[in-house]
């Protein structure tokens, strides 16, 4: 008997008799939320647990989509981290969600709601080919022709847009308010 436990030690009603001869086939998508306590070298474990799972999982191409730390609740070091996350993006068939413009405090905010949309569309779009947006602007370059500084975008095809978000609300645009909490630094943080 093959028998299957949950991450907590539960034991759920499913076993498998693999004595019989018979092959399981599972469909398996891998998503994950977390990272705040990997601290450093967060790439290279986010590529060893993908390889780990996939290894596991007898699937080399097992689609693994995360959820990039929140702005809330960030500690020291956070804008780092994310930034790690994000270049995690670059294993093959992995997909990340960020969720800096939802409210909250706190590492979880309370809107579960958009997270598992966001989720859910990586997987829409990329695993079942939905033509849909499946993610929101993401850093691609940055080109520097002092005293200006070009910066590109992937997924922003429609371009960019100034908006708020309320709660569950869909965001809105609102063009005369002054862009906040975005910021541009070179290496040395300045």
């Amino acid at each position: 008997m093959l028998s299957v436990r949950s991450p907590r030690g539960r034991t759920p009603p499913q076993t498998v008799d693999k004595a019989a001869g018979q092959t399981l086939i599972v469909s398996l998508r891998a998503i994950r939320r977390g990272g705040e306590q990997v601290g450093g070298g967060y790439r290279q474990k986010m590529s060893a647990l993908v390889a780990r799972w996939r290894s596991t999982f007898q699937q080399e191409n097992l689609p693994f989509y995360f959820v990039q730390l929140p702005g809330s609740g960030a500690a020291e070091g956070w804008p780092y981290l994310r930034e790690q996350q994000r270049q995690s993006m670059d294993l093959p068939n992995v997909g990340m969600v960020v969720t800096i413009d939802l409210e909250g405090a706190g590492i979880h905010p309370p809107n579960k709601f958009d997270v598992g949309e966001r989720l859910a569309r990586w997987a829409l779009a990329k695993e079942y080919e939905k033509k849909i947006t499946f993610s929101g602007p993401l850093f691609a370059a940055a080109d520097i022709a002092a005293p200006v500084v070009t910066i590109h975008f992937t997924h922003a095809e429609s371009g960019l847009m100034i908006g708020s978000k309320s709660g569950l609300d869909a965001p809105r645009e609102t063009a005369d308010a002054p862009i906040t909490l975005f910021e541009v630094a070179d290496s040395a943080a300045n």
